[in-house]
Parts: structure tokens; sequence; C-alpha cells
């Protein structure tokens, strides 16, 4: 419809709204020739506007492309030490070994507050809060016990106890260019910061949702560290929904 269209023959008719892309005036008298040295006028990179997209488009493309060029670049770096400094593996290691004893165990709802998991007395049911608290507490545990798992496997596979599987290797590199393995990744909430930093986070969200669970509900909650905020405010709707008997929808 906008490019194929008779409103293509009005001089003032252009494909984007920038007015940049348009056919040329007197066009027909234009040759072959014509066209090709008109069209190379164009910029050399299409921008999203003749595509009928925002411009923060670009700026997403953009974003994504030096991701994926600086991953090639990290990728392709040699892994042999010089110099007298550190091996590779021995970096590596040591990041396991130190997050190995910093990664925290398993939430236990069996010593949870009162008030954590409390019921409604007027429904007999949990409230909403504590059903949100014990969605969140079975992701952090499953995330915890794969922390635990792989790191426990790649240090016995740089040691050469165990095989190095591809997934371990690229647990391997991805550590050592301080990036979340992909091994986490999977089971973790989406996160844009680098594994030194996204670790000490997730030992913060934990003692968060750790004193939760063993000293009650608290007086204000972080919400970023949630997995899944959106749960957080429907059982915060849904609270205050069955305290005061307005119907959710209304």
């Amino acid at each position: 419809e906008k490019f194929v269209t008779p409103n293509v023959l009005d001089p003032n008719y252009a494909f984007s709204e920038s007015g940049k892309f348009r056919c040329p005036a007197e066009s027909d008298d234009y040759t072959v020739d014509d066209f090709i040295a008109y069209i190379d006028t164009f910029p050399m990179v299409d921008p999203p506007e003749i595509f009928g997209m925002h411009e923060n488009a670009n700026i997403a493309y953009q974003d994504q492309t030096s991701g994926e060029i600086i991953g090639i670049a990290l990728s392709i770096q040699p892994r042999e030490g010089g110099g007298g400094g550190k091996r590779p593996e021995d970096v590596v290691l040591e990041i396991c070994e130190t997050m190995s004893q910093k990664v925290p165990d398993k939430i236990d709802v069996e010593i949870a507050h009162p008030t954590s998991f409390g019921t409604d007395p007027n429904t007999g049911m949990m409230v909403s809060l504590g059903t949100c608290l014990g969605q969140e507490i079975d992701k952090f545990n499953r995330m915890i016990g794969k922390l635990k798992s792989t790191l426990i496997s790649l240090n016995k596979a740089i040691q050469g106890l165990i095989v190095m599987t591809a997934d371990l290797d690229a647990m391997f590199g991805a550590m050592l260019n301080n990036q979340v393995p992909d091994l986490w990744a999977k089971v973790a909430y989406p996160s844009l910061k680098p594994l030194s930093t996204w670790f000490e986070d997730f030992l913060q969200r934990v003692d968060f949702f750790r004193l939760w669970v063993n000293n009650g509900k608290p007086i204000a909650f972080w919400i970023s560290a949630f997995f899944f905020p959106q749960g957080f405010l429907t059982a915060i709707l849904q609270g205050y929904s069955r305290a005061n008997n307005i119907a959710v929808d209304v």
C-alpha cells in the first residue's frame, strides 16, 4: 500500500516520513542510468523508517551487532597464558573455588516464620503473598542447585577428573570473559550484568527471600529481586481484593 499505489504519481508523495525516499522529479524522462544514479544518492545503510519502524529499532540492532562482534572477539582469544601470568585454567579454577564457597544453601521453607505462609482466616486459603513467595523460592532453589552442581563439575573438569563437556567448556570460556554462563542464564532471571556483579546481585536476592521466610513478611519489598515481579503485584492486588471484598476486575 505504501510502495505500489497511484499516489507515487504525486510529485509530493514520499515513501517515508522524513521525505528522503521519494520518486525523482521528472522521472518520466529518466533512463536506467539516471535511476541508478538517483538510487546511489540514498544512504548506504537503510534507516528503520523505510521499513515502517521506529528509530529505536536501529539502536537495538546496533547494540545486538556490537554484542555479537565483542562475543566473537572474546571467543577467539588464545587460552594459553604468557608473560609469567596465571594460566586461564588457574584463573577459572580460582573463580570456581571462590564462588563455590559463597553459593548459599537452599532456602528451607520448613523453618518459615508463621506469617511468611500464613492463611486467610476468612477463607482458610494461603495468603496471596505466601503463594508468590513459594513460587519464587522454588525458582531460586533450582538456581542454587544448578550453580552448585556446575561449579563442582567444572572444577573437576579443569583438574582432569571428569570429561570437559561442551557445556562445561562454554562455561569455562564465559567465566574467563566475566560473562554469565548459558547453563546459569537458562535457569536465572533476565539480567545484563557481567558475571562478577551478577553473582553478587544473586547473593543479595537470595538473602532477601531467606530473611522473608525466616523473619516473616518485610515492611518493604525489593521488587526487582523477584523472578516475576508481575506475580508479586498480582498477589498484592489479590490480597487487597480479598481483605476488602472488592472484585479484582472492577
